[in-house]
């Protein structure tokens, strides 16, 4: 299971960008400073009623390797802190996250060149 989603780039700046699934304890904070990540948070979405929280990032491109590292090592952080359905019930966030870019994608030409996906066929395949 992925705990983290690249929706975009920031056209020919050094800044890839991400969201990922955090708990309001800011746990990965900590994680991805351990791995050097250079980057900069942006917003912080949750939902009612929900114990986990979407956190927009842009990540530096030399940081990717570390940021993806920093992304194993958070689910085993959340394991370990309790939060034992981070990876069953934090796919299927990201999986609904995935889904509604793709759509939202497919519905506006500027984003889909911000994805690197312009002109490129594109099959949806119900899974």
């Amino acid at each position: 299971m992925r705990n983290y989603v690249l929706y975009g780039k920031t056209g020919l700046g050094p800044w890839l960008m991400y969201a990922y699934l955090d708990v309001p304890e800011n746990l990965a904070a900590g994680v991805l400073a351990k791995h050097g990540v250079r980057g900069k948070v942006g917003h912080v979405m949750t939902r009612e009623n929900e114990s986990y929280i979407l956190v927009q990032v842009k990540v530096h491109r030399d940081s990717r390797e570390k940021f993806l590292a920093a992304m194993e090592d958070l689910k085993a952080k959340m394991l370990i802190c309790g939060y034992r359905d981070y990876e069953t019930h934090g796919g299927e966030l990201i999986r609904e996250i995935e889904d509604n870019i793709i759509e939202e994608a497919l519905q506006d030409e500027k984003l889909m060149k911000r994805l690197g996906l312009a002109g490129k066929n594109i099959v949806i395949i119900d899974g």
